[in-house]
């Protein structure tokens, strides 16, 4: 399980920032042009990484000597442990609300998953929702230094606002991802797989549609309810998501080393979502109630990586400068 450096990271909330009332985020490399003003002291050794895994944030700090105030930040940041975390590890923000989970609310110990918001004002701060219920709760104003902003970017919390951080994972860069998860990448390294499987309507049970290869990426499943249920599970293994009849209760489910979101709508369409690349072979299937003449269409789309690309080199020097000669293009 990832490490939260509780201690050190409510200091900086709760000691450091209130005293100091100055704003708190600076680029690290923009700071280190004030090294030497003799108005403030040197800068304090880098604290403790926030997190152990999947990027977080380290700072520094230093004291004005004049006794007033002085022009500047008293802190900055840079990121650290930006290495992935292990397979089915709980993110970041999802720890930070399980660690409530002894804590009684009106007389009953429950549990909190994080709810994220789209509002800039609510994106930092640690909104949980009690298990399987409805009911949500501000637990604190601010997540800790190094939370996601969500789960699409890879911009981070720092002292409760959220920081632009390029995929080089540096403060303020410039640095984007294309739709192949390539940084700063020119969307030529993977293919769009689109399409449609028919499900045999004479069949009830479970039936295995397709197979979506490993590497793979921004995979999207989605079919109509004929007394159906969409599921999926990993090659070779007998235990998935949905492997039994319906109705099948909106849900995460961790398969292939990344995590599947699986959604019933009101109008019976089910939907199931993987964003990030998985590690494994996955099985889609489709359980039948029981054999109807309709006919069950899945409509699947993915990202699959390209391993061999032929890339455009240009032509050679001419084999002769005059008299007919040959030139070869290469690739």
């Amino acid at each position: 399980m990832e490490r939260i450096c509780w201690k050190a990271w409510m200091c900086v909330f709760l000691g450091l920032q209130v005293c100091c009332g100055y704003g708190a985020f600076i680029d690290y490399k923009a700071a280190s042009s004030s090294h030497g003003d003799e108005r403030w002291t040197e800068w304090s050794r880098w604290s403790e990484c926030s997190r152990t895994c999947g990027g977080g944030a380290s700072y520094q700090t230093r004291q004005c000597n004049t006794g007033h105030t002085c022009m500047g930040r008293y802190i900055r940041y840079k990121t650290c442990n930006t290495q992935e975390c292990s397979d089915e590890e709980l993110d970041f923000r999802s720890q930070q609300c399980a660690a409530y989970n002894d804590e009684k609310y009106e007389n009953r110990t429950i549990e909190w998953e994080p709810v994220e918001s789209s509002s800039l004002q609510e994106m930092c701060s640690l909104v949980c929702r009690v298990k399987h219920h409805n009911f949500t709760k501000m637990l604190a104003p601010k997540v800790l230094d190094g939370t996601r902003c969500n789960k699409y970017t890879v911009d981070m919390c720092i002292a409760g606002k959220c920081e632009s951080v390029g995929c080089d994972h540096e403060f303020n860069s410039t640095a984007v991802f294309d739709r192949c998860r390539v940084c700063n990448g020119d969307n030529t390294t993977c293919q769009l797989m689109k399409g449609r499987r028919v499900v045999d309507p004479r069949q009830s049970g479970l039936q295995d549609v397709m197979l979506i290869p490993t590497g793979s990426h921004t995979i999207k499943l989605s079919s109509k309810d004929l007394g159906s249920t969409l599921g999926i599970h990993e090659m070779g293994e007998t235990k998935g998501l949905n492997e039994v009849a319906g109705p099948a209760e909106d849900t995460k489910y961790w398969v292939g080393g990344a995590l599947a979101y699986y959604r019933r709508f009101r109008s019976g369409r089910e939907q199931i979502l993987i964003d990030n690349t998985i590690k494994k072979d996955l099985v889609v299937t489709v359980f039948l109630s029981d054999s109807r003449r309709t006919r069950e269409k899945l409509h699947y789309q993915y990202l699959y990586p390209l391993t061999n690309i032929w890339k455009n080199r240009g032509w050679s020097t001419c084999s002769a400068s005059c008299g007919g000669g040959k030139h070869y293009r290469y690739l």
